[in-house]
């Protein structure tokens, strides 16, 4: 039998209806306080949780562009940046409930969230985020590597090292984490 040659009209439809697929395929989500199993695809335009090419590389970054860091010294389960170092470096936190949209190939499955305060700080692959206050502009990396113990991180959950005199960063194991700058403190905000 000969099947119907589908009009422009039919056409259309079918592009729009597989171009909404595939966008909502790249946005997904995950909502604080429940399991990734119960992740949800969303249609949101602006994900929390994305990717932004930098100077040291592609790295994770929240909706506004701005870099997102981990410190070496804290725990999947325990942020250790309090006091003065929290007014330099702020938790990227959530509130209980929110629903954290990723894109730019960040993983849904890598994301958890400890208490802070009255809020959630988002973990990624096991790393409490904060951004830094001396970055004041989307895609900006002055935090990479101050004091040896703050570095980006990649959607694949490593650390980006950028070394000294060199424009190239490579991905290394996050076990691999340099210790605070002072070996004598434990506390490198004094």
């Amino acid at each position: 039998m000969n099947q119907p040659v589908p009009t422009a009209g039919r056409r259309r439809a079918l592009l729009v209806t597989a171009a909404g697929a595939a966008a909502a395929a790249a946005i997904t989500s995950v909502v604080v306080g429940t399991s990734v199993a119960n992740a949800a695809v969303s249609t949101k335009s602006h994900p929390m949780l994305t990717t932004r090419h930098t100077s040291i590389g592609t790295v994770l970054v929240n909706s506004k562009g701005r870099t997102l860091y981990l410190f070496t010294p804290d725990s999947p389960t325990k942020s250790l940046c309090t006091g003065a170092c929290a007014d330099e470096w702020t938790a990227f936190t959530v509130k209980v409930g929110t629903r954290i949209t990723v894109g730019g190939g960040v993983r849904s499955n890598k994301i958890t969230t400890i208490k802070r305060g009255h809020a959630r700080q988002v973990v990624y692959a096991g790393h409490p985020l904060y951004t830094f206050t001396d970055d004041s502009r989307a895609g900006e990396t002055n935090g990479e590597g101050d004091d040896g113990t703050w570095f980006a991180l990649t959607a694949a959950g490593k650390v980006v090292h950028k070394h000294a005199g060199s424009s190239s960063s490579a991905p290394s194991d996050p076990d691999s984490s340099s210790a605070p700058s002072d070996p004598g403190s434990s506390d490198p905000w004094g």
